[in-house]
C-alpha cells in the first residue's frame, strides 16, 4: 500500500491526483489508532489529504530517524498556550539526523525529491510545478530572453484566451512590462517541435505505454488481494468468536452471530467487486488493445489532439522532453526568438511570428508601405492589388495568414493613396446633350444639386447604357436660360409650387 502511494505520485505528482486515484479504485490506508480503549489497533480508513501529506513528507519512509522536525519559535508563541509557536523547520536544521537507520519504502534521494516536488506544486512557487488544466502549455518552461525571468501565463475571456507575460520589472520594481505574446503561436511551434522529436521513438513508446497498463493493473490486483484477504480474516475471527461463545449467553450470541453475518455479506460485496473489477480491465492486455495502442503511438497528431487527452496530460509530455525555452521578441515587431532546450542537453533555435495590433508593429511596414503605392499607382484593382501583396509574401497583423479587399481599401484609404481615374469609354453626344458633371459646370452648381434635379424630373436627362452610373442631359440655349433662372429662385419656392401642382416646365428637345 505504502509503496503504491509514493510510486503514484512519482508517476502523477500531485498529492490531488493521488488522492483521487485511491478513491477511484476504493483503496483505504491502515492507520494506527492513537488514542482511546482500541489504542495501538490498526483500523482502516478511506484515505485523506492530511494522512497523504504526512506519509509523504515523513522521514521513516526513506529510512532516516529524525527528531526535531517541529521547533518552537519564541516569536509565535502565545501566553497561556504552550503548544502555540510551533514550526516546521527544514531538515538541515532538525536535531537529530539519522539516515539508513531502518529498512525504507524509498531512498533518502527520492524523498527531498518528493519534498521539492510538493513545494514546487505550491501556487507562489517560481518553480515549474506540476502541470494544471489550463489552455497555456508552457507555463513554469518560459524563460524571459530580456531580463531573465520566469514568464507568466494570462487569461482573457475565462480560459479561452491565454499570452505569455514577463512583468517582473512591472511588478517588483513598479516599471513597464518586459515583454509579452500570444500564447497560440508558440504553443503551436512548440507542440510541432515536440511530436517531431517523439516521432522516431513512437515504438518504444507504444510498448512502454503497454507495459506501463499490465504493471499498473497488477499492482490495482494485488490491493484487491490483500482487501479480499483482510476480509476473510475478519470474517473468520467473526466466525472463531461466535463459535467459541457458551450457549447459554444468549444475548451475545445473538450480536455475535449478527456481526458475523454482517462479515459474511461484507465479503462476499467485496468479491463480487473483485470480479466485476477484474472483468474490466484484466490482468494482460487483449491483442485488440495492444494493437490499438502501437497505432496510436505512431499517430502522435491524432493521440495529441484527441478529446481525452488532457492539457496536464500534454504538459506532462512536454515537460519530459523539454528543460526550458527562452523567448525573445524583437522590439514590438511580430517576430520572436525561441531558443529551446531540451533535456538531453540539445538545444535549438527558430523565428517565430506573433500577432500584432497595429499595422506599424510589422518589421516591414515601410516595405508594404512602399509596394502598395507603386500597385496603387499602377491602378490594378483590389483583387489583383490582394494577389501581389500574396505573391510577394507579405501578410496583414494579427496573424492573418491572407489580405482581403476590405483589409486592402482600408490600408489604402488610412495612407491617403487615391488612384488615378482611368479614362472611360464614353458614348459619342447628340446636339444640345451634355454630360452631367460638364453641365453642373457651366452652370456654376454643384454636381450633387444637378444630380438631385435628375432625380426630381426637373431635368431632361437619360443613363448612359454602358455606364448606367453617368447620366446625360439634353439643354439648348432656352433650357440652359431657364435652369439658370431656376437654380436662382429660393428652394422654398419651388417646393411649394410642386406641392401645389405647379411643376417647372421641362423644355421638349425636338423631334
Amino acid at each position: 500500500m505504502v509503496q503504491l502511494i509514493f510510486r503514484k505520485f512519482e508517476e502523477l505528482g500531485t498529492l490531488n491526483a493521488v488522492l483521487q486515484y485511491l478513491v477511484t479504485h476504493h483503496i483505504q490506508i491502515g492507520v494506527r489508532v492513537l488514542s482511546g480503549p482500541t489504542k495501538g489497533d490498526l483500523e482502516w480508513h478511506r484515505p485523506n489529504r492530511a494522512t497523504l501529506q504526512n506519509l509523504l513528507r515523513h522521514p521513516t519512509y526513506a529510512g532516516a530517524y529524525a527528531y526535531g522536525r517541529r521547533q518552537v519559535d519564541p516569536r509565535k508563541k502565545k501566553a497561556g498556550r504552550p503548544h502555540t509557536g510551533r514550526v516546521v523547520k527544514p531538515c538541515e536544521e532538525w536535531l537529530v539526523l539519522i539516515k539508513d537507520h531502518h529498512p525504507a519504502y524509498i531512498s533518502w534521494e527520492k524523498y527531498q525529491q518528493n519534498i521539492a516536488q510538493l513545494k514546487s506544486n505550491q501556487n507562489r512557487s517560481n518553480e515549474q510545478g506540476h502541470p494544471r488544466q489550463g489552455v497555456g502549455l508552457l507555463c513554469g518552461l518560459l524563460v524571459c530572453g530580456r531580463c531573465g525571468g520566469r514568464m507568466a501565463v494570462q487569461y482573457s475571456h475565462g480560459q479561452d484566451h491565454h499570452r505569455y507575460i514577463c512583468a517582473r520589472e512591472k511588478v517588483d520594481y513598479g516599471g513597464e512590462i518586459c515583454q509579452h505574446l500570444s500564447g497560440a503561436c508558440l504553443d503551436e511551434y512548440v507542440v510541432d517541435q515536440v511530436l517531431q522529436a517523439l516521432e522516431p521513438a513512437a515504438l518504444e513508446l507504444s510498448l512502454a505505454a503497454a507495459r506501463h497498463l499490465e504493471e499498473d493493473r497488477l499492482e490495482l490486483d494485488k490491493v484487491w488481494h490483500q482487501r479480499l484477504e483482510r476480509a476473510q480474516f475478519e470474517t473468520d475471527r467473526a466466525r472463531r468468536h461466535y463459535q467459541l461463545v457458551e450457549p447459554e449467553n444468549r444475548l451475545v450470541a445473538r450480536q455475535l452471530a449478527q456481526e458475523w453475518e454482517a462479515k459474511l455479506q461484507a465479503q462476499q460485496q467485496l468479491q463480487e467487486d473483485y470480479e466485476r473489477f477484474c472483468c474490466e480491465k484484466p490482468k494482460q492486455l487483449s491483442p485488440d488493445q495492444q494493437q490499438q495502442i502501437r497505432r496510436l503511438a505512431q499517430d502522435l497528431p491524432a493521440l495529441w489532439s484527441v478529446p481525452t487527452t488532457t492539457q496536464a496530460q500534454r504538459k506532462e509530455i512536454i515537460r519530459q522532453v523539454i528543460d526550458k525555452i527562452i523567448v525573445t521578441v524583437e522590439g514590438t515587431s511580430e517576430q520572436v526568438q525561441v531558443m529551446i532546450e531540451w533535456s538531453g542537453g540539445f538545444s535549438c533555435q527558430a523565428q517565430i511570428i506573433r500577432p500584432v495590433a497595429k499595422w506599424t508593429q510589422l518589421s516591414y511596414y515601410p516595405q508594404l508601405c512602399e509596394r502598395l503605392e507603386q500597385l496603387v499607382e499602377a491602378n490594378l484593382t483590389t483583387d489583383e492589388i490582394v494577389d501581389c501583396l500574396h505573391q510577394e509574401g507579405f501578410r496583414p497583423p494579427k496573424r492573418r495568414q491572407t489580405f482581403t479587399r476590405e483589409i486592402v481599401q482600408t490600408l489604402i484609404r488610412h495612407l491617403g493613396l487615391r488612384p488615378r481615374p482611368l479614362p472611360k469609354a464614353r458614348e459619342p453626344l447628340s446636339e444640345h446633350e451634355w454630360w452631367l458633371p460638364e453641365l453642373a459646370v457651366t452652370l456654376g452648381m454643384p454636381t450633387v444639386t444637378l444630380y438631385n434635379w435628375v432625380r426630381r424630373g426637373w431635368v431632361k436627362a437619360r443613363q448612359q447604357p454602358t455606364s448606367p452610373k453617368h447620366w446625360i442631359i439634353w439643354a439648348d440655349e432656352i433650357e440652359l436660360e431657364r435652369l439658370r433662372t431656376h437654380r436662382q429662385r429660393p428652394v422654398g419656392d419651388i417646393l411649394r409650387q410642386r406641392w401645389k401642382g405647379k411643376v417647372p416646365t421641362i423644355a421638349i428637345p425636338p423631334e
